[in-house]
């Protein structure tokens, strides 16, 4: 499906809290808009930034189809990931990326919350839109893993999420399991001590998550060391299996017992991609969302 409306580039402007630009998409049926619905972006660290600025504008059109189908206003940030060492994995929303306070790279959460914002007022003088307050976020391997947590972190701001392969372990919802403590990103934790914020249970509750991956996905984030200490790979995989798809059944049961409002696919036959069949299960999973009263 290629895109029919328009897609606009806003610039950085670190005075509204935002230090990259972000691309907004607004489908042609603008008028039945409701809803933002925000597709992180993710790209290699070995890339120009302009490239991965251009890698954003590319996803944009590739998401474009979900904002057409549902309706939505598609926002897709461009952050930068930086071939630094240590690594901090913005694309991801990692541990480290947490820990930056000052700079360009701070708080890319935040920055995304900034944008989401300046995104509003843009619509709202532009084409007279008022959106819902809460989001939808989709995103794939590290921007799904990013969608989780950004969740996770900012519930009140989030109506769903589509997770997909989200690098081999999505967030889990506790802070221990079988007695070991579960640090971010593995569980929750410590994330007051990250973020000065603890996790507000009650909102994350509310928020409906779509987890997909395929049954031939082999992709693991677990085992590098820009997305996972060497601690967090030992307890996931003594707690919740070698591999992605072994995990997925334990995910599950965490999402479950804790109260979760969480569905989990496998899709058999597929590796690491987004099908179309994926694709057609996200759109259904947003339009049910949208239906709820």
């Amino acid at each position: 499906m290629t895109p029919i409306g328009e897609f606009f580039r806003i610039e950085a402007s670190p005075e509204h809290g935002f230090h990259h630009p972000f691309f907004l998409y607004v489908p042609a049926e603008r008028v039945q808009a409701k809803t933002l619905l925000v597709a992180p972006n993710n790209t290699s660290s070995l890339a120009e930034l302009e490239t991965q600025v251009e890698d954003a504008l590319r996803k944009g059109f590739a998401d474009a189809y979900i904002a057409e189908r549902t309706k939505s206003i598609l926002l897709v940030p461009a952050f930068p990931r930086p071939n630094i060492d240590p690594p901090i994995y913005t694309h991801a929303l990692s541990r480290s990326a947490l820990i930056v306070k000052e700079g360009p790279l701070q708080r890319v959460d935040l920055q995304l919350i900034a944008m989401i914002d300046a995104a509003r007022n843009i619509l709202k003088s532009k084409y007279k839109l008022e959106l819902k307050q809460k989001v939808f976020l989709t995103g794939f391997s590290a921007s799904a893993s990013f969608v989780s947590r950004f969740s996770f972190l900012h519930p009140e701001l989030v109506a769903a999420a589509a997770v997909g392969a989200p690098g081999g372990w999505p967030i889990a919802p506790v802070s221990k399991y079988k007695g070991q403590a579960l640090s971010y990103p593995v569980g929750i934790n410590d994330v007051k001590d990250l973020t000065g914020k603890e996790i507000d249970l009650k909102s994350l509750k509310s928020v409906s998550f779509f987890f997909y991956i395929g049954d031939k996905d082999e992709n693991d984030s677990v085992t590098f060391r820009d997305s996972f200490s060497t601690g967090d790979e030992q307890i996931v995989m003594r707690l919740f299996g070698k591999k992605p798809v072994e995990r997925w059944p334990r995910a599950k049961e965490l999402y479950r017992d804790t109260g979760m409002q969480a569905s989990f696919k496998i899709y058999p036959g597929i590796p690491h991609e987004v099908t179309r069949d994926m694709r057609e299960d996200i759109i259904r999973f947003f339009d049910s969302v949208m239906a709820k009263p």
